[in-house]
């Protein structure tokens, strides 16, 4: 991932987590698709967790036993990222961040024709696959894919939380409660794997995966922001894309 996108994912959205890890700078350069139409499909892997009705259960790789009893999580922005764009940060965006601007989650760093604005919150009390409505744009050339999650839109219902999390934990003897609710950004920012015979269209699907949303962390010891960044990390960083063709 670029290191700009990622500085300006935490610090011009406002929503700085407590660590970020760090970025791979050498990878190679991907393969260029020639698109015009895409189509996106937000999807969930829920192996390893048990679904009730309303909520469901985990247990982490430290050994805690998750209930989450309701929660949602903003679905900012998707878009296709051009291979120029790719590269580096666009100079606009890097005189904001600069300049010390705060900014709402709207200023996104991609401004391209596929980018599909959202905003919404999505229901992760029973999660289930999203399919967004198939987008044409001109014919441009892109290397990359840029999920968004962020803080919603003010004088929203959601404005200023980006993930809200309510349940309990349980390790040994211990107990206690999960309530989460926080402005952080984070995103996915990665290249497009191949895809054969697109013919100028693709569906991008990004598949999170549910079992290791808590990886990590020490609900008995870690901060509530700590927890928070952790999961969203989880949520992005974990997360699989592949492409298909319509």
């Amino acid at each position: 991932m670029n290191i700009g996108i990622r500085l300006l994912t935490l610090l011009g959205f406002g929503c700085v987590g407590p660590t970020a890890e760090p970025l791979d700078s050498g990878r190679s350069a991907p393969a260029p698709l020639v698109l015009d139409g895409a189509q996106w499909i937000l999807d969930w892997n829920t192996d390893d967790v048990e679904l009730h009705d309303e909520g469901w259960t985990l247990t982490t790789d430290r050994g805690f036993e998750v209930e989450i009893e309701t929660g949602w999580v903003v679905n900012y922005s998707v878009t296709l990222v051009p291979c120029a764009s790719a590269q580096q940060l666009p100079t606009p965006a890097w005189l904001h961040l600069i300049a010390g601007q705060s900014a709402w989650a709207d200023h996104t760093p991609y401004d391209d024709p596929s980018r599909i604005e959202l905003a919404q919150a999505e229901d992760l009390t029973s999660p289930s696959s999203i399919s967004l409505q198939h987008q044409t744009f001109p014919l441009s050339t892109y290397c990359g894919m840029h999920w968004l999650v962020a803080r919603g839109d003010p004088e929203t219902e959601i404005a200023g939380t980006s993930l809200r999390l309510q349940g309990h934990w349980a390790h040994g003897d211990a107990e206690g409660p999960i309530d989460i609710d926080t402005a952080f950004a984070n995103a996915l920012d990665r290249d497009l794997p191949s895809v054969t015979g697109s013919d100028h269209e693709i569906i991008v699907r990004v598949t999170r995966q549910l079992a290791s949303l808590f990886d990590g962390i020490d609900l008995q010891t870690d901060t509530d922001d700590a927890i928070a960044w952790a999961i969203l990390s989880n949520l992005t960083d974990h997360a699989q894309v592949s492409l298909t063709t319509p």
